[in-house]
């Protein structure tokens, strides 16, 4: 399932509607509503940490998207959709109800703004590191000053060193060898938020931050990752 900004009260309906017209759709199963909450800059960011079993953080990253002031909208997820109609039958995409909402012939389409910072959506990673592999672009250090990091030290906030290996402690004994934690600054408070804890976190904020992107492939960097992870459990790393 994927993520909708829900921005207009006929937005809320047409979702409303649609798990009326199918009673076999749990609105409670399926759907987490949560409290908007507007970043720094002018894109869209989450911050994305990498920690292994014993909670240390291997690799961390600040995830950016496109322009606010785009008024992108989510795109169909699916081609050549079956019938999406209120009167038919919804058909599963495994677990995934994204086809009705995103396919705009569909009587339960939303429109919804793309908010959306994730790697697999086009989304860069700044690597928050004390001695950068890369050099970061004009535009990420306007937006890593925006968030309070210093663009020429950018490093994770306090807040989120403090939190992540709590996190990555408790959960890391039973999620995997690697998780990637998910957090969202707050642009007024400057407070962040853990969202979301993946137990298959990808190889984008590894090689960003290890310098592996040009020659690194994505097999070879997860290997690396769980490396880490086991060194971590040893207390080398």
């Amino acid at each position: 399932m994927g993520k909708y900004f829900i921005e207009e009260p006929g937005q809320l309906e047409t979702l409303q509607q649609m798990c009326e017209d199918h009673t076999l759709l749990n609105p409670r199963g399926i759907f987490e509503v949560r409290e908007w909450i507007p970043t720094p800059s002018n894109s869209y960011t989450t911050y994305r940490v990498l920690t292994g079993p014993t909670g240390g953080i291997l690799a961390a990253g600040l995830i950016y998207n496109h322009n606010k002031d785009s008024d992108r909208r989510i795109p169909p997820t699916y081609q050549n959709p079956p019938l999406l109609r209120s009167s038919s039958t919804i058909y599963f995409w495994g677990k995934s109800f994204s086809g009705p909402l995103e396919d705009p012939h569909s009587d339960y389409f939303l429109n919804s703004r793309d908010i959306r910072s994730n790697i697999h959506q086009g989304g860069k990673c700044i690597p928050l590191v004390e001695h950068p592999p890369r050099e970061i672009s004009h535009y990420e250090k306007e937006v890593l000053a925006a968030h309070g990091i210093d663009p020429d030290l950018p490093l994770l906030p306090r807040d989120i060193v403090r939190q992540a290996p709590v996190v990555g402690r408790v959960v890391g004994k039973v999620a995997g060898m690697v998780i990637g934690q998910d957090y969202i600054q707050h642009r007024d408070t400057q407070e962040s938020y853990l969202i979301d804890i993946n137990t298959g976190p990808g190889e984008a904020t590894w090689l960003e931050c290890h310098g592996g992107r040009d020659f690194t492939s994505p097999a070879r960097a997860i290997t690396q990752m769980s490396i880490a992870g086991l060194l971590s459990i040893a207390g080398i790393r």
